[in-house]
């Protein structure tokens, strides 16, 4: 009786991930397969799949498109000749997608981005087509310190765009100016993450007064992407500690309760954890800059 009770409660879903596979397809048949260039001749594709992650982020784009002040799928369409797929992954190139002008090439790993970024991935491949002369410069600090070609030089909100970071950063912001979360179907948290992330991962320099303008009026940091931050690799389960559970532990009591972690998550190391965490929670966005500060990607400043 239960089980058929689950199955009756699925089919819903099931008609509904159907229909907007449906959808999907219709877009891509009749508009999105010919705007992007896409190689090859139009074949449906089942859902869910790299060709239908791709067709969603190009709906999507297309749809913010149309109540932004900036035309940001009619701009990717100008500058693009050719987007193909890479069929296989390669584990010593992780890439989500690759631009060779005037084309753009979508790698599996595309596949296990967030929605979000999948829309964002367009618009930073579409910056590179339009400035192939800028490319990324190799990281100086952070966690991608030592990356060959994984940052762009310097973060600014200023409207002089520079770099592809830049400019998915820029489309981000947008998207929380003009709280245009629902036509991308996505929460205002989900912008908070991708913008807070880039900033973290993707930048030699940062302007210490603009973080602060960030953090106190157009996006604020939850304690919990914070954490998603910090630990961005602890849920994988290498190891047998895991400090994110810390950082989850910190987040959701008050910094008093941080003597009361679990015994193996006790050592001064992990109380520590726990302590900045609460007071990131407490702080906000300015305590995520804090830490920006201390980690050496803003120089010489505290709060």
């Amino acid at each position: 009786m239960n089980a058929l009770l689950i199955l009756l409660a699925l089919i819903p879903l099931q008609s509904r991930a159907d229909a907007r596979c449906d959808e999907l397809n219709t877009f891509w048949k009749n508009e999105g397969h010919h705007d992007l260039k896409v190689e090859g001749t139009y074949v449906r594709f089942e859902c869910p799949s790299v060709e239908s992650d791709l067709a969603e982020a190009a709906l999507l784009l297309k749809s913010y498109s149309q109540v932004s002040e900036i035309h940001y799928y009619e701009n990717l369409l100008k500058e693009l000749k050719r987007l193909s797929f890479e069929p296989t992954e390669k584990p010593a190139n992780p890439a989500t997608a690759a631009y060779h002008p005037p084309s753009i090439i979508i790698h599996p790993y595309f596949q296990r981005l967030v929605k979000l970024d999948r829309v964002g991935t367009l618009i930073h491949e579409g910056w590179h087509l339009a400035h192939s002369k800028q490319d990324h410069v190799d990281c100086k600090s952070g966690p991608w310190k030592n990356v060959k070609k994984g940052c762009d030089a310097k973060w600014s909100l200023g409207e002089n765009v520079i770099g592809s970071y830049n400019a998915q950063i820029a489309f981000y912001l947008s998207i929380a100016k003009t709280k245009s979360y629902g036509i991308l179907g996505v929460m205002p948290s989900d912008v908070s993450l991708a913008v807070w992330s880039i900033l973290f991962q993707n930048f030699n320099s940062l302007d210490f007064k603009e973080l602060v303008e960030l953090a106190n009026t157009t996006l604020t940091v939850s304690s919990a992407a914070y954490c998603a931050l910090r630990f961005p690799d602890s849920s994988v389960g290498k190891t047998s500690r895991h400090p994110f559970l810390v950082c989850k532990f910190g987040v959701d009591h008050t910094e008093l309760a941080c003597p009361h972690l679990p015994e193996e998550y006790r050592s001064p190391a992990d109380l520590a954890i726990c302590k900045s965490v609460a007071r990131v929670s407490a702080r906000g966005g300015q305590g995520l800059i804090q830490d920006l500060v201390n980690r050496g990607l803003v120089n010489g400043l505290s709060l």
